[in-house]
């Protein structure tokens, strides 16, 4: 027969397990909150604008005639470039409410380009001095692309509407053609005219950077429209030779003049167009803890 002592005791040891038992009944089970989903692609914008440009440039340059003349002065005295039109598309990301970036390429409609060059030198005639003193009218076409990579700092927002400011640097690809040289030679005071010498086409490229400023409007969440100001720099443009022998008969090759400088102020209207996939990431399954 069991001991008091002992039946109290099971019976301690019995109730506890019964205790703990409905304890562990009672507990949910423990997990750890799953990992928001992660968008992907929703940065991602395209973009479009037109616009027109009017270009500027500085003094333009010729080496000059190099003849056995004494040249007294020479150099470019008028140049006349038109204005004309701009229509690029391109593809960027914005990292986040302020900051964004994308790369476009852009084509840039041909150009009329005037320049006047005059020149007065001396050369000898035996022992005699004679004065000379000619003026080329170069008449042709500059056609442009560029691929530009830009940034741009959004300043907030205002009833839809946000003020930004950017920069882009890039490379541009310039084409001459279709030029041509006339104008008149004077000697020792008698005028005639110079006939129509042809000017080789010529292709060149370079460093392009510019700077802008606009207000972009919030139609939807994902299109945004906007009016910008733009200025682009281009640096100097190369023309090609000019053969005198060509058509006039003088059996001469000048070298081509370079516009220098060549800059465009612009006035543009784009559209941005958010790609919001919707496509989220798949959340890793919750770890359930068991006891």
């Amino acid at each position: 027969m069991a001991r008091p002592s002992s039946l109290v005791l099971a019976g301690v040891v019995a109730a506890g397990l019964s205790s703990a038992a409905q304890a562990a009944d009672l507990l949910p089970p423990i997990a750890e909150a799953p990992h928001a989903p992660v968008a992907i692609g929703s940065g991602w914008y395209l973009r479009g604008d037109v616009g027109v440009a009017n270009y500027e440039t500085g003094t333009w340059r010729q080496p000059a005639s190099n003849n056995g003349s004494t040249i007294v002065s020479s150099g470019f005295i008028q140049n006349e470039v038109a204005g004309g039109a701009v229509v690029d598309l391109g593809v960027g990301y914005q990292f986040n409410n302020w900051l964004r970036f994308d790369v476009t390429g852009e084509y840039r409609s041909a150009l009329a380009l005037r320049g006047t060059y005059q020149e007065t030198s001396t050369f000898l005639t035996g022992l005699v001095i004679n004065n000379f003193a000619g003026q080329n009218v170069y008449n042709g076409n500059l056609a442009s692309w560029a691929v530009m990579f830009n940034g741009y700092v959004d300043l907030g927002t205002w009833n839809c509407i946000t003020p930004f400011v950017g920069a882009g640097v890039g490379y541009a690809y310039h084409r001459m053609y279709g030029f041509s040289d006339s104008g008149y030679a004077s000697i020792n005071g008698a005028v005639f005219p110079v006939a129509v010498n042809l000017i080789d086409e010529h292709k060149t490229s370079g460093l392009a950077w510019s700077l802008q400023a606009g207000l972009a409007y919030e139609v939807t969440q994902n299109v945004k429209l906007e009016l910008s100001y733009r200025y682009i720099n281009f640096g100097d443009v190369k023309g090609g030779l000019i053969r005198c022998g060509t058509l006039s008969g003088c059996g001469t090759v000048a070298p081509g003049f370079t516009v220098r400088n060549l800059d465009a102020q612009e006035i543009r209207v784009g559209m941005r167009w958010l790609l919001d996939a919707k496509s989220y990431a798949e959340a890793p399954a919750p770890i359930i803890r068991k006891y």
